[in-house]
């Protein structure tokens, strides 16, 4: 009996997620017409991304109304890369020329990446705040302050 429970919640998350998907792409479509029919050279879906990011940071969209939708995309972000790693096979004899040279550089660059993000991360986890130059004190609020503000601005 549990068994048709759990088969019940999966079907809801799923379909959730489902609507959840159907509204992102609902609201990038204003933003891609909007951007064909003005000859924006940015895309539109590029937009709606950014719009989106705002309307969250502001909180006018809360995270839980897309978040297993974005979850879902997310986790299987790299089907939606298979075209582009299939169109390499257009590109075999570059590859037999210099395949190598290209796999060195792929792999370089992408472990200077990982390393700079690591040590750039570590560096601002380990890092105290300090007011800015040139202010005094209390004429600027410290992040635990800024913080409560938030807080109270938020519930009330």
């Amino acid at each position: 009996m549990a068994c048709h429970g759990d088969l019940r919640q999966r079907a809801r998350r799923a379909g959730i997620a489902c609507l959840q998907i159907a509204g992102l792409w609902l609201f990038c479509l204003p933003f891609q017409w909007g951007c064909a029919r003005l000859h924006c050279p940015v895309p539109g879906s590029l937009i709606a991304m950014v719009v989106l990011w705002v309307m969250l940071a502001v909180g006018i969209v809360k995270e839980r109304w897309i978040g297993q939708g974005g979850d879902l995309l997310l986790r299987h972000m790299l089907l939606f890369f298979v075209p582009a790693a299939a169109g390499i096979v257009q590109y075999g004899p570059l590859l037999r020329t210099a395949g190598w040279r290209l796999g060195v550089t792929v792999a370089v660059s992408t472990a200077l990446v990982m390393a700079i993000t690591g040590l750039s991360a570590e560096a601002g986890a380990g890092r105290k705040w300090r007011a800015p130059v040139g202010a005094s004190g209390s004429d600027v609020p410290s992040p635990p302050q800024v913080n409560r503000k938030r807080e109270e601005m938020r519930h009330a």
